[in-house]
């Protein structure tokens, strides 16, 4: 029994590493899984795509509001990645799998959409609200 609870920490440090190890490569603008790829026929068109990269004047109230909507799903995607943590550390190695699937595709998310506007956002909202 003495064995056993020296060796949950060990196996706790040991899941954190490997789904670490999973996700890192994922900083790289090239990692993109293939699921998120878009086919050439579904890009947006070129007047689209100029109007989606413009800046567009919000009122102040807004830019609060989407601030507090990006930390939301921030914190529901922290508290998701430490569920699929926990579920990874008991999980058979086929569900291991689809976990790490799973982790990879939630970081990619929050990383592509929710760490860059919140960085676009970060000093007006300072100025609006310290």
């Amino acid at each position: 029994m003495r064995q056993l609870r020296l060796h949950r920490p060990v196996a706790a440090f040991l899941a954190t590493a490997v789904l670490t190890a999973v996700v890192w490569p994922l900083s790289a603008d090239d990692a993109k899984p293939a699921a998120e790829t878009r086919p050439a026929a579904e890009a947006k068109p070129a007047d689209a795509a100029t109007e989606a990269d413009s800046p567009k004047e919000e009122a102040p109230g807004d830019i609060l509001t989407e601030w507090k909507a990006l930390d939301a799903r921030r914190i529901e995607i922290a508290g998701k990645l430490a569920a699929l943590q926990k579920e990874f550390a008991t999980a058979e190695k086929a569900r291991k799998r689809e976990i790490r699937d799973e982790f990879q595709k939630v970081i990619f998310d929050f990383r592509s959409e929710v760490q860059p506007r919140m960085e676009e956002l970060a000093e007006e909202v300072l100025q609006k609200d310290p």
